[in-house]
């Protein structure tokens, strides 16, 4: 029964996400509507208030139920090495997700569409401010606390091994995105991101990650907005994220090593 328990505790935070979105969305429309009399438009101020009591709960949750245990301290985690890992995984990701885009913008248009539509209907095509708050740091916490905090650990608490623990993680990350689009390279985010976890047994490197990563596709890619999507931009962006990719992997092993020889090294220097 503990091992089930554990498996619906993982479960659970997805639905508490979706409780959050719904509670706070209603209670701040009508409050906004009792007001002022009108219809919110304001879109991103709302999404800024959603994800900020996602974060506030999902950290609360996770401290009370695993804050005892501890996590690492940020200065035991981060190295140059696990920035330069971070950084070049993020924009790897990054990269081959628009080569990915630009594709089916020729294959399949109404794709795109729909999602470039979902994009500016959540006010998040315009940039301000209030959106950079809501994409680049509450959203990256509230989000990694959740899957790659509670439901990981508790799935890892009912006996899952890595692999599954991390691909249904994943799965439930990519779900809560409800974009056709969104759910299937958050889906592969979420599995590098709970690589990263299980590698460097810390959630502020998921955390950390996930901002540069919602920062290069919130202002790196913009950067590309003038260039013409041509088919030669599509493979430059591919050759670009695989070599960033195979790199980030490859420093991340360096870096792992590193730290390694060094907790080694403190130890025979205690004995």
């Amino acid at each position: 029964m503990k091992k089930v328990g554990n498996v619906l505790l993982g479960i659970a935070p997805i639905f508490m996400m979706f409780a959050v979105q719904f509670i706070v969305s209603f209670v701040y429309t009508l409050v906004y509507l009792l007001l002022t009399g009108n219809i919110i438009e304001d879109t991103v101020s709302l999404l800024v208030a959603a994800h900020l009591a996602t974060a506030v709960i999902a950290f609360l949750w996770y401290f009370f139920a695993f804050g005892k245990a501890g996590e690492k301290n940020p200065m035991e985690v981060f190295s140059t090495k696990t920035w330069l890992v971070m950084i070049a995984l993020a924009v790897s990701l990054q990269a081959l997700i628009q080569c990915v885009f630009m594709l089916l913008a020729r294959v399949v248009p109404t794709w795109i569409e729909s999602y470039s539509e979902m994009i500016e209907q959540s006010g998040l095509g315009e940039l301000s401010i209030l959106s950079t708050i809501a994409t680049l740091i509450l959203a990256p916490i509230g989000e990694e606390l959740s899957f790659r905090g509670l439901t990981y650990k508790y799935l890892r608490r009912a006996g899952a091994g890595f692999v599954l623990a991390n691909i249904i993680q994943a799965l439930l990350f990519g779900i809560m995105h409800l974009q056709p689009l969104q759910i299937v390279y958050a889906a592969v985010l979420g599995m590098v991101l709970g690589y990263l976890r299980e590698k460097y047994d810390s959630i502020y490197v998921p955390i950390v990650m996930h901002c540069i990563f919602n920062f290069a596709g919130t202002y790196g890619i913009s950067l590309f907005e003038e260039f013409e999507q041509t088919v030669a931009l599509a493979i430059l962006f591919l050759l670009c994220g695989g070599i960033l990719l195979i790199f980030g992997f490859t420093m991340m092993k360096i870096d792992k090593k590193t730290m390694r020889m060094t907790q080694e090294a403190v130890v025979d220097k205690e004995e």
